[in-house]
């Protein structure tokens, strides 16, 4: 990652953590302004195995080499979130969804987002954008984060990268390669990402 100076003063800095200190950064980063990619930059993590901290590319890498195959979430969980996300007007509007959850999000959410997360955004308010902007400072990337972990462990169970990878094309209506490796896999992504 990459970050202007003046930022990583702002934020105070890189923190300390034992785990997911970049992750954190990001976070607190993020807040600042638009994060966007380095599409031009190649970037080769060190493949190194750690069973130092419970998260993480070490213990990625690790997992990877002692099972043979990489696990992710499943795709439904992004299903799941996405629904939120398109829930912000009206939650704006009404205070409340236009329709039911998907049982992951409602399961996660609980009474509390209705019942006091809501109002207390809707009350500090003024406008859609002012709602759209403290909903997303409470559906950070850590609250993401913490969903997709909670929906793969309690709702739908890890998918397979490959499977998952194989079934986005499908949900985008992209072309599937000729076969479902992950080096072909990952090839198609490249050619959809760049347009080709």
């Amino acid at each position: 990652m990459a970050v202007r100076a003046w930022a990583y003063v702002k934020q105070g800095g890189m923190n300390r953590r034992q785990a997911g200190e970049d992750f954190y950064f990001l976070q607190k980063i993020s807040w600042l302004g638009q994060v966007t990619e380095l599409t031009g930059v190649t970037v080769h993590p060190s493949p190194r195995l750690s069973d130092r901290v419970p998260f993480g590319t070490g213990k990625a890498i690790g997992d990877y080499v002692a099972n043979g195959r990489l696990a992710t979430y499943p795709l439904q969980a992004y299903r799941d979130a996405q629904w939120l996300l398109g829930q912000v007007r009206a939650l704006w509007e009404t205070g409340r969804p236009s329709d039911a959850p998907p049982e992951a999000m409602a399961r996660f959410l609980g009474e509390p987002f209705i019942g006091s997360v809501v109002p207390e955004i809707r009350t500090n308010s003024g406008d859609l954008g002012a709602f759209r902007k403290r909903f997303f400072r409470w559906f950070n990337a850590f609250r993401l984060m913490k969903f997709l972990n909670f929906a793969r462990d309690e709702i739908h169970g890890p998918a397979e990268a490959e499977d998952a990878a194989a079934k986005l094309l499908e949900w985008l209506e992209q072309p599937h390669p000729d076969s479902d490796s992950a080096v072909d896999l990952l090839r198609q992504f490249r050619r959809l990402e760049k347009g080709n």
